[in-house]
């Protein structure tokens, strides 16, 4: 039986070979290539920890992580949709040994020719170990020892894997080379969805409507170093005193937009948060709050924080469009010039009879997170972040859908990758 590791690897489509970062944080069972049949797999080559049902978890950077097997070289990653080669690399490992076992045959037949050579009479006395009998004309016996020149061992290169020995009986002065099997990190920019890279908070009934301001954003479990992350927050208040408009925010966050004073009493904000060393997110701590500084502003409200990657750290934001205010009406938003990279956009929504139906930027964005909340005497909130990884035209007008009732409130922020 033949233990057979699995390196971590990015998860890539079977079909186009690119990355999936989609795949990110999804769990699946390790199948035999091509079925749905679960393998046996182990977290060490002596097979003292069985990984349970085969399952595994994509993680942040979208690898699937690390694994043993016993006499099997190719299966896949399956979560009932979606399918992911996995290969062992044997087919380099193999090219190693058979490299050097070519060379320990070169290796003999070369010994074997030197000492034919040295029985021929008249070999010149003397030479020190490791040197060579070199002919230096073409007169017999016109010959003379010399340091060697080049790689001796044999002929070829030996090519072995990243973390594997060399072959015993390799000799020395052998040229050798190593290769990876690992798929560099995808650096497009992207927000990312799902579960530790997302969070939402929203009022829920009448009291806490009435008892505060703010709205406290817990940070999302997959932040690391390198990381934008993104607040869109909303509420809803009767207030038209502009003081009511202000927004507060925890140290280290930047306001990337607020709403302007005696506007309608729809009070909006984003803001970011650049995770520029670990110091930065040590700073960040669990939790963000986010509240607006007047005394007569409560009201329905809700947020959403999402994780951005591969933005320039220096300069995330591009350009920030105009907040649309819509009414129940079919809205369009205009894509702020310049343009980055990426485009981010929210819609806020709320009404006074019940929850609002759910408004959608047709085809041209998807829906990154939203959260909902009912305040218990009939009336809703809604905040909605929504990205697209392929930017969109300067002044170009996006659709949204507009919600069965309430007031709608709309925007497109661009962002600048690295």
């Amino acid at each position: 039986m033949v233990m057979v590791r699995f390196r971590a690897q990015i998860a890539t489509d079977p079909q186009t070979g690119l990355p999936r970062p989609d795949l990110t944080g999804l769990s699946g069972q390790v199948v035999l290539a091509g079925t749905t049949t679960p393998a046996t797999i182990w977290e060490d080559e002596a097979k003292a920890n069985v990984i349970a049902s085969a399952t595994l978890t994509v993680s942040a950077n979208a690898f699937v992580p690390q694994f043993w097997a016993e006499d099997v070289y190719e299966l896949d990653w399956w979560d009932g949709t979606n399918r992911v080669p996995i290969d062992s690399n044997a087919g380099t490992r193999d090219a190693a040994i058979s490299a050097a076992a070519d060379a320990a045959v070169s290796a003999t037949a070369a010994q074997a020719a030197q000492a034919a050579a040295e029985a021929v009479p008249a070999v010149a006395a003397g030479g020190t170990p490791g040197q060579v009998y070199t002919k230096v004309s073409t007169d017999d016996y016109d010959a003379t020892w010399q340091n060697p020149t080049g790689g001796g061992g044999g002929s070829g290169i030996l090519v072995i894997e990243e973390g594997d020995d060399v072959p015993p009986g390799t000799l020395p002065g052998t040229f050798f080379g190593v290769v990876s099997s690992l798929v560099p990190t995808p650096t497009e920019p992207m927000i990312l969805s799902g579960p530790g890279n997302v969070t939402t908070a929203s009022t829920a009934d009448a009291a806490a409507i009435s008892a505060g301001r703010a709205v406290t954003l817990s940070v999302p479990a997959n932040v690391t170093v390198g990381d934008v992350l993104l607040v869109a927050v909303g509420q809803q208040s009767s207030s038209a005193v502009a003081a009511d408009r202000v927004w507060t925010k925890p140290a280290g966050w930047v306001e990337v937009y607020s709403n302007p004073a005696a506007t309608s009493a729809r009070i909006t904000a984003v803001f970011r948060y650049t995770v520029t060393d670990a110091s930065a997110l040590a700073a960040l701590g669990s939790s963000a709050a986010f509240a607006t500084t007047g005394t007569t502003t409560t009201g329905r409200r809700a947020g959403v924080m999402v994780r951005a990657i591969n933005l320039d750290l220096a300069s995330p934001v591009a350009a920030v469009g105009e907040r649309v205010i819509d009414g129940t009406t079919a809205a369009t938003v205009t894509v702020p010039s310049p343009t980055g990279d990426l485009d981010f956009a929210w819609t806020w929504t709320h009404t006074s009879a019940g929850q609002p139906a759910a408004e959608t930027f047709i085809a041209d964005f998807d829906l990154v997170g939203n959260a909902n909340g009912l305040d218990g005497t009939g009336g809703g909130s809604q905040m909605r972040v929504f990205s697209t990884e392929t930017p969109m035209l300067a002044n170009k007008l996006v659709t949204i859908n507009p919600p069965s009732q309430g007031v709608m409130n709309s925007q497109v922020i661009s962002l600048n990758g690295e």
